[in-house]
């Protein structure tokens, strides 16, 4: 996870993290404090994936396990309570890399959970995934 900054353009590399089943186990396992973004997705049972959620973190543990109790968006409390759903994440330290990978991963990809008028804030990024 790296960023670059021109005088113009900020770059955000995110390197996601294997797809892990979102459960009470997988969340404790990771440490807390660790900031960055994150997917949340639907699994269906032959074994493909979409995309239902994006958001940022300062501390990734604590707000997936808000997804597993009590969500504040209907939308995801809906799927993670009836459906085996997954997640996947990338470490990104810095606020200002969070909002703009966040940003633009809301505007590049549909994530059926997140509402559609309400684009995060945050800096125009060009986006890299990995």
């Amino acid at each position: 996870m790296r960023a670059t900054s021109s005088a113009y353009q900020l770059t955000v590399v995110v390197s996601w993290s294997s797809f892990l089943e979102l459960n009470r186990e997988n969340v404790n396992r990771l440490n807390s404090g660790l900031a960055g973004v994150y997917e949340i997705w639907l699994g269906y049972t032959d074994g493909s994936k979409r995309r239902i959620y994006v958001g940022q973190a300062s501390d990734l543990a604590s707000r997936l396990s808000t997804h597993l109790q009590s969500s504040d968006n209907a939308c995801v409390r809906g799927y993670v309570s009836r459906y085996q759903c997954f997640f996947r994440l990338a470490l990104l330290s810095k606020q200002q890399e969070r909002d703009g990978a966040e940003r633009a991963l809301y505007l590049r990809h549909n994530h059926h959970c997140n509402d559609p008028g309400g684009i995060p804030s945050g800096p125009n990024v060009t986006l890299s995934e990995q």
